[in-house]
């Protein structure tokens, strides 16, 4: 009879232990379909070294940040309650920056203000309708923590506390910001449930490439989601880079821990119906061209995402042509002497400029000419093949000058195997520029 009653006692521990796992079941999936809206407060501080390499020598810079965002978003389209493409209407945008010795603060322009984010099989796009955005606020605004990926993190289904399962390539890629994973080992866990909220971890490894640049990040982070509601309340992302040296950036090492926060149950004024349904399906190319304005008002232009800011002073902005991960061209863009309005640099100046370019012989010049312009603009250009050492390169000149006299030389690098892929992405800046007092302005 003990026999019997110990069976029975048995029996009905592992059913109680049966039924006890299967109420540790949950359902870890968003509900956010299209016209969701919510809040987000984000904080993010950064500690780090850049190296610049030179021949020579490695010259190293302590490097630090901190960062403030808070924002509406919305959702304009979702598959099966994840969001994959939101307007945003940012309230606070602003990171300052050290370098060394020398500090820095980055703002939005109040006119760029609201944004839209997608996903799409390349990685995640941020652009605003009302227009370009300069570098800086694109930076601002698309290389902070990804929250749009975040919802792809889930894993959309029923799991029990203590479950894993490895993050989706895209949402892994976004979320270490690369442009492409050759592997990815982050893994998510499922690791309990307080209340109502249940805590999620994200941990692991992802190698891939930025910028034509080997990156290697290693993430950290706890996720709370909230199983009632079905949205994601509050993350803390702890992640560390190790980015070897490209070529439109310098080696780093680099820490970040970033919290954020979402408030749900709020509308914003700046994203309602009339605002978001005035948006395009998808963007139009003048929301994925970037502005480029001079710090002293000089002038401005546009150019295509691909070409990266790698030097900026008062006498000379240098840019480079990243396609594929290949540098396809570099750019200088000097400001010039201002002449007597109606006149500017002719061609055989622009030719002598050819010429004196140290480490570049010239074999042959192509004639040069002059390109219509409008509104009083004055186009130049000259154009030479040579050698720089063993290797055939194409130089391009273009003098560009305003109707007040004002004047902008644009050199264009390029080796004469990579010309075709150039294919007119010289003239698009060249034909933009821009003379007069450019005012710089940013949400205060």
């Amino acid at each position: 009879m003990n026999v019997l009653r110990c069976g029975w006692a048995v029996t009905l521990l592992v059913g109680l232990a049966v039924g006890g796992r299967a109420e540790d079941r949950h359902l870890l999936q968003c509900a956010a379909e299209k016209g969701r809206q919510w809040q987000v407060q984000m904080a993010m501080n950064l500690r780090g070294r850049l190296e610049i390499r030179g021949a020579d020598k490695v010259t190293p810079l302590d490097l630090s940040a901190s960062a403030q965002h808070v924002f509406a978003e919305r959702v304009l389209r979702d598959e099966s309650g994840i969001p994959m493409s939101v307007a945003r209407h940012y309230y606070t945008a602003q990171a300052d920056i050290k370098v060394h010795e020398n500090t820095s603060q980055r703002k939005l322009r109040r006119e760029r203000a609201t944004m839209v984010a997608t996903l799409a099989k390349d990685g995640a796009e941020v652009y605003s309708p009302h227009g370009p955005l300069t570098r800086e606020e694109l930076e601002l605004t698309a290389d902070h923590l990804d929250v749009l990926a975040l919802h792809s993190l889930l894993p959309g289904k029923e799991v029990a506390i203590g479950s894993e399962w490895d993050a989706q390539l895209l949402a892994a890629q976004a979320m270490a910001g690369m442009d492409g994973v050759t592997d990815n080992q982050l893994k998510c866990k499922f690791t309990g449930v307080q209340g109502s909220v249940a805590s999620i971890t994200v941990a692991g490894t992802i190698q891939g490439i930025h910028r034509a640049a080997d990156l290697t990040v290693v993430t950290d982070a706890t996720l709370q989601f909230h199983l009632v509601e079905k949205r994601i309340i509050r993350i803390e992302w702890r992640q560390k880079e190790t980015r070897a040296q490209g070529p439109v950036s310098p080696a780093s090492t680099i820490e970040t821990v970033t919290v954020a926060q979402w408030t749900h149950g709020r509308e914003a004024a700046e994203l309602s119906d009339g605002v978001v349904g005035q948006f395009p399906a998808a963007p139009v190319p003048g929301h994925l061209i970037l502005e480029y304005r001079d710090a002293k008002g000089r002038f401005q232009f546009t150019y295509d995402r691909s070409w990266h800011l790698v030097a900026n002073t008062p006498e000379a902005t240098v840019m480079r042509l990243l396609d594929r991960g290949q540098i396809v061209a570099q750019v200088n863009i000097t400001p010039w002497k201002t002449v007597a309005p109606g006149t500017h640099v002719t061609l055989t100046e622009l030719e002598q400029q050819i010429r004196d370019m140290p480490g570049f012989e010239v074999d042959q010049f192509v004639p040069g000419q002059e390109v219509p312009a409008e509104g009083g603009v004055w186009i130049g250009r000259v154009s030479a093949l040579g050698r720089s050492g063993d290797v055939l390169m194409v130089q391009t000149l273009y003098g560009v000058a305003g109707p007040r006299g004002e004047q902008v030389l644009v050199g264009f690098t390029t080796e004469s195997n990579q010309t075709e892929k150039l294919a007119g992405r010289d003239f698009s800046i060249v034909k933009s520029i821009e003379f007069g007092n450019i005012v710089q302005t940013g949400i205060r």
